[in-house]
């Protein structure tokens, strides 16, 4: 027995050890919470990790800046799970093609804890465009109707749907379905088929009683029904499979007077989802939802991936912020096998695009097809589906799409809530903490290199290593110490406008730019966003935006820390023809570096701008970062501009041009390097109009003028021509400003230009490599455009009487025999003459142009020159007295020695005998055209090829040092002082008949 004073020490040492395990307790919760340990699960786009653990990482402690932000303290929606269809086609494959063995085994893969974990099922009500035939649950001869559904029946869904189901369900007992309808049976539609048509007004009530039937036919085999889509893709309809157009209108009555109503009076709990059809008609589900009758009875919408962008949905959420999301199909297919491009865009716009957009669900279209891209019902003819059976064998192939839902539905448990993570364009990522407090990251390298990169949890952090393309999840427990910091955008990558912090007035809307996605509008004098923690680094110079309005426009205006703070830039938005009619405008930025809170301030206190769809700041540069001069500038890369605009150009390799250009516009380009010089410059332009003058000026738009580029009609807006003219007096390196001048109005469109440097005297071209005519120094008259000829490119036309292109430094050698010019024309032609040195210099030989049949037939024509050899600048010169010679692509000069081998392979060819052939060498030896070695090497050169035989390689050797042999002793029987006993016939007869014996060998 304990005394009274024993029991109360007692107490007193028990109370005192409880608090120093809960002390101790409290820190070693601490302690584990830094330091904790991170899974990581890989999917590389070679294919060499698919969803493979890696070794497991640490969090250490750090509070500084990160890649990816997470903070498990801001929640986003809930999530449902994530699967595929089950539909006829995959039911059957699974069903049939497979044995109980090998589909408890891919049930598993799929279902189970220890596969992937998919936990949601999209069913079709009926047949789809993937079944074996065509039905729905109440399906009549012509001319009969059924208004009470006394013949309902899910019998064919008993076939192969409801058994797979029930073994799904069996492996995942928290399974969810989605039930989904192509088409409301024939007698119910006033087409009276299943293949199109809409639904008929007189049978929405028994349609709705069509729902309830089947919700409690499916909850009769255990298999009970989520959610309905009231429509799969209701704007689309077709007579190739079973479908049903159903409008906005027509689905708000359906819901709101019959199917609504009737789930309520039957205490259906299923829940209803409107649209079910593509992003980019995000209005429908709108439209629905603003329905005040509608909307009670309305869960949410549903997407699919086939046109716009994952964005839209969180048009619908902004609207509507109460109403769920889910995404609900996608598919890929042989219009794109390659594994790492499927991956990343799947990454980009389904499992991270939709999620951060607010879905509840992932779900892709077919689970299973066979290895024929089926079975089929009059749809799609080469989807592809999660997993691939084979019809034959059974065998199983898992797709690109398993491993994109892997990496998410493997650790993102039912139930689980997206929380914050920063969006990054380089590092693509979404977050989420699952019921049981474990939080998951997604993320996928953006970039086209392997990048390090820093995740940030409360006062945690780690680094990890993707390859470009690769994927990773990430898995972690514990609790979040201390807040996860800020992320800080940058402001020098495409900032989407509807993507602000905050914003007052202003609008989403559809965007029908490049790209898609959603456009700010509505906007007001007065309106704003706000676009928090903008790194500006060490300073911007200039800021472009996307506009486009069909009001007189206004200004937009960017401030730092508040609508009224500190001005750094105001851009000019004019009218631009339309709310959808897109141009980039671009102003000078100043007085701005480091991290601030960005306001974009709308100003016109006479209305509306206009629509605003992304801005992008530019850099200061810095004297260090040169832009070479002699390549080639994109106009649209600009710096700085004024009055311009771009759009898109119908030129050679696409992008955009300039355009829009007045009198007194210009644009700018900072510290373009001349290095020693330059001699001339080429503009790509087009234009429909007078034209005018583009001036090129040093450091300003009145500073030292160093070429002016005249600029006439070229035929059209998009009929694009090269236009050159001389350089003077620059060197080094000079902000480039190119202003656009003109009397009479607009100029016209501008691509691209390119400097032409001095040549150094030392630096010398081969003749006798071929050389492209657009490549000239120095031109007159002459314009470039694109060649349908071989390997493409350039060449130069509008030749006329007089013009004339110039390279400097052609190194001849020895002499040149002749040359071939590569022409084309539909004119009567005209004469090229070559000259040396100058447009009237020594002429070394002239080519007669004919018609070829066309501007773009192309020949090659030859002519003999004479009297050139060393190093000269040539000039060709176009002569015709009445108009047009023709367009010129290459020229190549040759000498003795192509003549020669040619020769040769008209020897081979049996074109010309021995004798001539040995002759011919004899003489090329002789006068120092060439030498015996050179004669050894063409010969093997020419009769070599195509040999592979080992012996005959080494015949055809031996016979060609022979006759090298031959030429030595003649050379040296010419070098004797008495030549007359030189015997040149002797020679003659001994190098024939050793090409007597190559010709055998060969």
């Amino acid at each position: 027995m304990f005394s009274q004073k024993n029991k109360k020490q007692r107490a007193i040492s028990m109370l005192f050890l409880a608090f120093i395990l809960v002390f101790t307790s409290v820190n070693i919760s601490t302690s584990i919470a830094i330091g904790e340990s991170v899974e990581v699960w890989v999917t590389t786009p070679d294919q060499q990790k698919l969803l493979e653990q890696d070794s497991d990482i640490q969090f250490s402690s750090d509070t500084s800046a990160a890649d990816i932000h997470v903070d498990e303290n801001i929640e986003y929606q809930e999530m449902d799970g994530f699967g595929a269809a089950v539909s006829g086609s995959s039911a059957y494959l699974l069903h049939e093609k497979l044995d109980s063995t090998q589909r408890e085994l891919i049930l598993n893969d799929l279902f189970g804890e220890g596969g992937i974990s998919l936990s949601f099922v999209r069913q079709t009500m009926g047949a789809s465009d993937f079944n074996r035939s065509s039905y729905t649950y109440n399906d009549l001869p012509d001319g009969e109707t059924d208004p009470n559904l006394e013949q309902f029946s899910i019998e064919k869904d008993k076939e192969n749907i409801i058994p797979v189901l029930q073994e799904i369900q069996s492996v995942n007992p928290e399974l969810k379905i989605l039930g989904t309808p192509w088409s409301a049976p024939a007698w119910m539609k006033e087409s009276g088929t299943l293949n199109g048509g809409t639904l008929s007004p007189d049978h929405y009530q028994v349609y709705a009683d069509y729902f309830v039937k089947y919700i409690e036919a499916y909850e009769n085999e255990g298999l009970p029904i989520y959610a309905i889509t009231v429509q799969n893709e209701p704007h689309h309809e077709t007579n190739s499979y079973p479908s049903m157009y159903m409008s906005a209108e027509q689905q708000i009555e359906f819901i709101k007077n019959y199917l609504g109503p009737t789930f309520e009076s039957q205490f259906i709990e299923t829940d209803i989802i409107a649209w079910d059809h593509n992003w980019n008609e995000f209005e429908y589900p709108i439209q629905v939802l603003n329905d005040e009758e509608v909307r009670p009875y309305v869960a949410g919408s549903a997407f699919h991936c086939y046109a716009g962008t994952p964005e839209s949905q969180t048009a619908v959420h902004n609207a509507y912020p109460d109403k769920g999301i889910w995404f609900t199909e996608c598919s890929g297919g042989e219009w794109a096998t390659e594994f790492g491009g499927n991956l990343k865009w799947n990454m980009e716009n389904i499992v991270i695009g939709a999620t951060r957009n607010w879905a509840k669900s992932v779900l892709l279209w077919n689970l299973a097809l066979d290895e024929n891209f089926g079975p089929t019902n009059g749809g799609c003819s080469d989807c592809r589906g999660v997993i691939t059976v084979d019809s034959r064998s059974g065998e199983v192939i898992k797709n690109v799409e398993y491993y994109v839902l892997g990496h998410i539905s493997k650790f993102v448990q039912p139930g689980a809530k997206r929380i914050e993570s920063n969006a990054n364009n380089e590092m693509l990522n979404v977050a989420f903490k699952n019921p049981d407090g474990s939080k998951v990251l997604l993320a996928m390298n953006n970039t086209e290199e392997e990048r390090d990169f820093k995740v940030r949890w409360g006062e945690q952090s780690f680094i990890y290593s993707l390859p470009a393309g690769a994927v990773a999840t990430f898995v972690w427990s514990g609790e979040q110490i201390g807040d996860s910091g800020e992320f800080e955008i940058n402001p020098f990558e495409q900032m989407e406008a509807e993507n602000f912090s905050d914003m007052n007035g202003v609008q989403t809307e559809s965007a029908n730019d490049a790209g898609g996605g959603l456009v700010v509008g509505h906007t007001d004098d007065g309106d704003y966003l706000v676009f928090n923690n903008v790194n500006f680094e060490n300073g911007a110079e200039s800021v472009d935006i996307r506009v486009a309005t069909e009001a007189e426009g206004g200004k937009i205006e960017f401030r730092l820390g508040s609508v009224t703070g500190e001005l750094i830039s105001s851009v000019d938005v004019p009218n631009t023809g339309g709310w959808q009619s897109w141009i980039t405008n671009t102003a000078i930025v100043s007085n701005v570096a480091g991290v601030h809170d960005l306001y974009v301030v709308f100003k016109n206190e006479n209305g509306g701008i206009g629509n605003f769809n992304w801005f992008k700041f530019n850099k200061t540069t810095p004297e260090e970062n040169k832009l070479s001069a002699f390549e080639r500038i994109e106009a649209e890369n600009y710096d700085v501009l004024y009055g311009t605009q771009t759009e898109s150009a119908n030129d050679a390799g696409g992008g955009l041009n300039i355009g829009h250009t007045d009198d007194g516009d210009y644009i700018g380009f900072k510290n373009v390097d001349f290095e020693k010089g330059a001699v001339n410059v080429e503009a790509r332009v087009a234009t429909d109009s007078d034209g005018g003058t583009f001036e090129f000026r040093l450091d300003s738009t009145d500073g030292p003028l160093i070429s002016t580029l005249e600029v006439t009609k070229t035929g059209g807006w998009q009929s694009w021509v090269t236009k050159s003219a001389d350089v003077s007096n620059v060197e080094g390196i000079h902000d480039l400003f190119i202003v656009f001048k003109s009397n009479t109005g607009g100029i016209g469109n501008f691509n691209w230009f390119k400097f032409n440097e001095t040549i150094p005297e030392e630096t010398k071209w081969s003749a006798f490599e071929k050389i492209e005519a657009e490549n000239y120094h120095t031109q007159y008259g002459v314009q470039t455009e694109n060649t349908s000829d071989n390997g493409g490119g350039l060449n130069v036309g509008h030749t006329d009487n007089g013009d004339y292109i110039g390279f400097k430094n052609v190194d001849f050698e020895k002499g040149a025999v002749g040359v071939d010019v590569r022409a084309a024309t539909d004119s009567e032609g005209g004469t090229l003459e070559f000259r040396l040195d100058s447009l009237t210099g020594t002429l070394i030989g002239t080519v007669d142009i004919t018609n070829t049949g066309g501007w773009q037939s192309w020949v090659t024509e030859t002519t003999e020159v004479s009297n050139v050899t060393g190093i000269h600048d040539l000039y060709v010169v176009f002569q015709n007295g009445s108009g047009g010679i023709g367009n010129i692509n290459w020229i190549k000069f040759f000498d003795t020695t192509e003549v020669l081998k040619n020769e040769l392979e008209q020897l081979r060819t049996e074109n010309k005998t021995a004798f001539e052939l040995a002759e011919a060498i004899i003489n090329y030896v002789k006068l120092d055209e060439g030498s015996p070695r050179e004669v050894n090497t063409l010969l093997q050169d020419v009769f070599l090829a195509g040999v592979t035989d080992h012996e005959t390689v080494i015949h055809i050797g031996n016979i060609a040092d022979h006759i090298e042999r031959d030429l030595n002793r003649m050379l040296q029987d010419l070098n004797k002082e008495n030549k007359k006993s030189f015997n040149q016939d002797q020679y003659v007869k001994l190098v024939e008949k050793e090409l007597q014996k190559l010709l055998k060998k060969s």
